[in-house]
């Protein structure tokens, strides 16, 4: 095991209606459940015109909610933000004319929880408080236990934390390319075994994979990101006291943090095998994640 970081994340916290919105219309898209009646009511016209307007401009799905998501809280007016979310996911090229298909349903989406949540951006305030002084306790201890499990490359100098409304009940991603994570700020956590200063920290910790990547094709990166830092994460809690690091609790998170697994195979038996090999003989990270890629189906690069 490496030795911890002497320095700390410098985390950016901000809260977001614009990313709330969009972070529950992804979910309706998913087919996730969100678990507020009224938000569900609320949002679910515009976000069925806004998941067929997607659709109908041939975007890719998963790649551009991603993107669409992680830019909301970057770029100002919703014109520049669908531009640049198309243009991030399949070129400048055609960004324009496909952005202008989407206004009109990024538009409804936004008013309709506006006018049911007329305080939202307020209510999201008060919650930061408490995430944050939760996170101060022990988020920097996680951070450098997992980046000595792994790579401390992995622990960026700096990210943006952006706390949405818990449609989910328990929810977030990492946005690789825009070095930020959302997190849903809700008043408890829905597994008291999992923490969620333990799902903050996992998302923090994916953000500096890409450098530490290269042969992972960006389209796979995300989710690669995601199942890679899992048991990093759980064993870096387990140093705390937190949790213990098992097959159980790695099938609990992975159920409990809604993580995709780009596999027909069983992600706990793949994941629990890739780190057990992990911790008995070291390998470099960008070693270890070429692995992972393979055993959830990856292509092997082409030869030199």
């Amino acid at each position: 095991m490496n030795s911890p970081l002497a320095s700390t994340m410098q985390l950016h916290w901000t809260v977001s209606l614009r990313a709330s919105c969009l972070h529950a219309a992804e979910a309706l898209a998913h087919g996730q459940l969100i678990v507020d009646p009224i938000l569900a009511e609320a949002i679910t016209p515009a976000a069925q015109e806004l998941r067929k307007a997607i659709t109908a401009a041939g975007l890719p799905r998963i790649q551009f909610w991603r993107n669409l998501v992680g830019l909301s809280v970057l770029v100002d007016g919703l014109g520049e933000l669908a531009e640049r979310a198309v243009a991030e996911t399949v070129g400048a090229t055609r960004a324009a004319p496909l952005a202008r298909n989407l206004l009109a349903s990024l538009a409804g989406l936004e008013s309709s929880v506006r006018r049911v949540f007329p305080d939202l951006r307020d209510e999201l305030a008060l919650r930061q408080l408490s995430l944050r002084e939760q996170w101060e306790t022990q988020g920097p201890a996680l951070l450098q236990h997992i980046a000595s499990w792994s790579d401390p490359r992995v622990v960026a100098p700096a990210a943006q934390v952006v706390l949405v409304y818990p449609a989910l009940g328990g929810g977030g991603a990492a946005h690789l390319p825009f070095n930020l994570v959302h997190l849903e700020a809700v008043l408890t956590s829905p597994l008291p075994e999992l923490p969620e200063n333990l799902r903050l920290a996992w998302l923090l910790a994916q953000l500096g994979l890409p450098a530490l990547s290269d042969p992972i094709p960006g389209d796979r990166l995300p989710d690669i990101a995601a199942l890679a830092m899992l048991p990093v994460t759980l064993q870096a809690a387990q140093d705390l006291q937190l949790v213990e690091a098992s097959p159980e609790m790695l099938d609990r998170a992975l159920s409990a943090w809604q993580i995709l697994t780009p596999t027909s195979a069983d992600p706990v038996d793949v994941l629990w095998r890739w780190w057990s090999t992990c911790l008995e003989t070291r390998p470099r990270w960008d070693v270890a994640l070429t692995a992972l890629d393979r055993m959830l189906g990856g292509s092997p690069p082409p030869a030199s």
